[in-house]
């Protein structure tokens, strides 16, 4: 029961990570003019808009695949899971941090949750790889 219930939260994370691709790539709103991720901190003064759009909207479809892969992947117990999470939270960590806008308020909108539940999955997964005595 509760690789389902994981596997359930780890294909949800995918999810929001693919709605988050959607704002980048303009297909949707998440909220009226949220400036993510065009005010970059660390990416903005590289890429030109667009560019920056793109490379945020193509990360975060990377990750949202990978997540929902590796949900998948871990409630069929297919060994694949953890590299495909491993992938999918580093894809995921890098990309909210450097997309980060370097301010430290109205982080809910620039992937702070994304970035807390990636730690906690990572978590698992290294606590999963301890063998016990």
């Amino acid at each position: 029961m509760l690789v389902w219930i994981l596997s359930i939260i780890i294909i949800l994370h995918g999810l929001v990570h693919l709605l988050y691709a959607a704002h980048a790539f303009g297909i949707l709103e998440l909220q009226p003019e949220m400036p993510w991720p065009q005010k970059a901190r660390f990416l903005s003064s590289l890429l030109p808009g667009k560019v920056l759009k793109l490379t945020a909207g193509i990360l975060c479809t990377s990750a949202g695949i990978g997540f929902v892969a590796g949900g998948l992947a871990y409630a069929l117990s297919f060994t694949a899971w953890r590299t495909l999470l491993e992938v999918a939270l580093t894809l995921s960590i890098v990309s909210y941090l450097s997309l980060w806008d370097g301010k430290l308020f109205d982080l809910d909108n620039q992937g702070i949750y994304a970035v807390v539940i990636d730690l906690a999955l990572l978590a698992v997964i290294l606590l999963e790889s301890i063998p016990l005595p």
